[in-house]
């Protein structure tokens, strides 16, 4: 969702570009887990109990599960068991991936 999700910009989010069904349908797919939504006054993280790695091609390591994992980078809503690291070293959050592979057109078999 570009018009929402603006990666570039300090004010990144605008979610009044989609209807709240988008974006939150948006939020839940998330594979990093970076995003959330707040509803009523309650914050829906995205959590999972089933551990699992997945290297995503051409973009992050996508981590799901309780796995230890230390960084002093959280942000404070997000989810500890989805997120995503990078693996183009071009994120501006690192260790996390911030898209910046898909910005840049990042290749790994290159």
């Amino acid at each position: 969702m570009p018009a929402v999700f603006k990666n570039a910009s300090e004010d990144w989010i605008h979610p009044a570009e989609a209807s709240v069904e988008e974006v939150i349908e948006t939020v839940r797919m998330c594979p990093s887990g970076a995003l959330t939504y707040t509803v009523e006054g309650k914050t829906e993280v995205n959590q999972t109990n089933e551990i699992s790695i997945r290297i995503v091609k051409n973009g992050p390591y996508e981590i799901q599960g309780p796995v230890e994992f230390e960084s002093p980078k959280w942000s404070i809503n997000a989810s500890k068991t989805n997120f995503a690291l990078c693996r183009c070293g071009k994120s501006g959050n690192i260790p996390f991936c911030d898209y910046a592979h898909g910005e840049q057109k990042w290749d790994d078999e290159k």
